[in-house]
């Protein structure tokens, strides 16, 4: 199953008890299996710089369930408009609190030239998992437009298809931005949103998408290390009330 930007804020059990069974067993399904997902995902800008290597860890906690994930991915720049990025991400289940979820390639391409004021690029991204879960190709659209000297808005479109034999139909849509001051150094604060409207064969109403916004932060603690912290609030009834995110990033 695609992973979803955050888990359902109801229990699986309430479904069942609100749903008659038989007639929703696709959509009962998706849903419970989301249940333990965590919203570890970023909004990404669309520049990339020759020589860049980085590694970074996340951690995603829902202070409801307690449910937690965790995610490493590696990244190198091929040259100043393409990069590669190595993603393993764990999960947590009903019985171990780290299993394995997915293992991802991602491929960045820089479309614009650095000397103007909107950047935009695109994402190609690769997964698979295991327990005969599908596997997934994305292809993602971001866009940063620079306001000023401190100020950026970035935008990303994100489409997503099933490989596989459980794969569901359609292409699953989302889309996340990012309003962000940055100070000197490599600090920044801001807000971001997180939007999750479900596949094209089905979309959701709006009180079912899943909607997530809140204020990040970024500080340099020590030469080429730096921290991320966010809160996430849900925006609709079915979207966790509350996550938290985590990122330590260390630049080479």
């Amino acid at each position: 199953m695609i992973a979803l930007t955050a888990s359902a804020r109801w229990s699986c059990q309430d479904f069942w008890r609100r749903r008659r069974a038989g007639t929703l067993v696709a959509a009962a399904l998706a849903i419970c299996s989301s249940a333990h997902a965590q919203n570890i995902s970023g909004v990404f800008g669309p520049e990339i710089e020759a020589g860049h290597k980085s590694l970074e860890y996340r951690i995603g906690f829902d202070p409801d369930t307690g449910n937690v994930a965790h995610r490493l991915h590696a990244q190198a720049s091929l040259n100043d408009s393409w990069m590669l990025r190595v993603i393993a991400q764990s999960r947590q289940t009903e019985t171990t609190d780290l299993d394995f979820d997915l293992l991802g390639v991602q491929l960045f391409w820089q479309v614009t030239p650095d000397d103007q004021d909107w950047q935009s690029g695109l994402r190609l991204d690769a997964r698979v998992r295991d327990d005969g879960r599908p596997a997934t190709l994305r292809l993602d659209w971001s866009n940063e437009f620079r306001l000023s000297e401190s100020w950026r808005i970035r935008v990303v479109a994100l489409g997503a298809k099933e490989i596989g034999d459980t794969a569901r139909n359609g292409v699953f849509l989302q889309t996340r931005g990012q309003l962000a001051y940055r100070m000197d150094g490599k600090r920044r604060v801001g807000l971001e949103i997180y939007s999750d409207y479900g596949s094209t064969d089905d979309l959701r109403a709006g009180s079912e998408q899943i909607q997530q916004a809140g204020p990040f932060a970024t500080i340099a603690v020590a030469k080429d290390w730096s921290l991320t912290t966010e809160v996430l609030l849900g925006l609709t009834d079915s979207s966790p009330r509350a996550n938290l995110k985590l990122a330590v990033t260390r630049q080479f």
